[in-house]
């Protein structure tokens, strides 16, 4: 969720919609996954307990993981962090109506097609 405008209304339903997916698949999977590999293959009942637990921590580790990227990229109160762009980005050159290049010298060129393009 990157951009400069932080009053989307949809934004708060795009968070809830990923934690959502990420409670709920890893449970899904597996529990439904064990259940039909205990059936299928005639294994031992106590397997479906170990698939429900693995279901929770992958749950729990998904759940983690999210949270971390949002702590990092809202964690100043709301307002989403700068994207730090590489000059080999092809989408910083698109932006900035740049061409890249292969050279080992690519910052003075950018700058050079920088300063060509304000004239």
């Amino acid at each position: 969720m990157s951009g400069k405008n932080n009053n989307n209304p949809l934004a708060a339903y795009i968070i809830a919609g990923h934690l959502a997916f990420a409670v709920a698949m890893p449970l899904v999977v597996f529990i439904w996954g064990g259940t039909w590999l205990v059936d299928r293959m005639n294994w031992n009942e106590s397997l479906k307990i170990v698939c429900v637990i693995l279901g929770i921590l992958s749950m729990v580790a998904s759940l983690i993981s999210y949270l971390r990227n949002l702590i990092k990229t809202y964690g100043d109160g709301g307002n989403p962090k700068p994207q730090i762009r590489n000059e080999k980005d092809y989408d910083y050159y698109y932006e900035n109506n740049l061409t890249p290049t292969k050279s080992k010298d690519s910052k003075e060129n950018v700058q050079e097609n920088q300063k060509n393009k304000r004239r």
